[in-house]
């Protein structure tokens, strides 16, 4: 009787983590059926904002040329409209990076990807976008190492560093700090060839009692405000895009954590990956 009785809790406790497997199952597989979804919505979305730059660009070109030519002793309006082409040329680089992102994520090969040259293409894409938000946007690479990872999707990279960027412009926006980004590539040491990726800001950092909660989907600080509160408080995100980044990671035998951030820096975000296999 003894042993039926054992057998029978076995049984019962394996049912039980058998539904909680399925929950789980069932999570995820909702969770990446959005994700698939959010995907292809942001690289129509894209897609489209880019076609219309293309035909918006030409007519802004002439109607800037008459209207400069026919006010051209209003200093004040000339002003106006030449911040207003270089608003312009910094949404459209945006955009270039936007689909170029889109269409690497379409690919479906694996290779091992340079963190080197996808930190310097960051900077190149977002470098404007983040002027006009006033944030100093620095990289640091090594002038010499590729810094190869192990065969990853080459847009993971960027969807990262987008990810990262986005966080941090929102926790700069609630600060009063100097904004400041710095994001550098390199390896961790001589006997750890692992490749290391560390985005740091200077916002308004994260709470201690939030810290093992970050990369939980949809972990938010905030809720949605109304549409007239000012614009430290729209900085809130879904809680859904360190998740990602916590995913990607671990898919590449990776690590994502909190570290050290640099002096005058308040946050820091440190990914370890594989670096790429040596040849027999």
């Amino acid at each position: 009787m003894k042993r039926a009785a054992e057998t029978v809790d076995l049984v019962e406790q394996k049912q039980e983590e058998l539904q909680a497997a399925e929950a789980r199952f069932a999570d995820e597989a909702a969770m990446l059926r959005f994700l698939a979804t959010l995907g292809m919505t942001t690289s129509e979305f894209s897609h489209e904002t880019g076609m219309t730059f293309d035909a918006f660009r030409l007519d802004f070109k002439r109607v800037f040329e008459v209207a400069a030519q026919a006010k051209r002793n209003d200093r004040n309006f000339v002003e106006q409209a030449e911040r207003a082409q270089t608003m312009l040329n910094r949404l459209d680089t945006l955009t270039s990076y936007l689909n170029a992102l889109a269409a690497a994520r379409s690919l479906r090969s694996m290779r091992p990807v340079s963190l080197s040259k996808a930190v310097e293409r960051f900077e190149r894409g977002i470098g404007a976008q983040a002027k006009s938000q006033e944030i100093d946007l620095r990289i640091e690479t090594p002038p010499y190492d590729a810094l190869y990872t192990q065969p990853m999707h080459e847009a993971e990279i960027a969807s990262i560093l987008l990810n990262f960027y986005t966080n941090s412009v929102k926790s700069l926006k609630r600060s009063k700090n100097k904004r400041r980004i710095l994001v550098s590539a390199d390896r961790v040491d001589e006997l750890d060839p692992r490749v290391r990726l560390r985005f740091s800001d200077t916002g308004d950092g994260i709470p201690d009692e939030n810290r093992k909660r970050i990369f939980d989907p949809f972990f938010t600080t905030g809720t949605a405000p109304p549409a007239g509160a000012p614009d430290s408080e729209h900085a809130t995100g879904t809680g859904l895009g360190l998740w990602i980044v916590d995913q990607i990671v671990a898919n590449a035998g990776g690590e994502v954590s909190l570290a050290q951030p640099p002096p005058s820096y308040s946050t820091c975000f440190e990914i370890l990956l594989p670096p790429e296999p040596e040849d027999d």
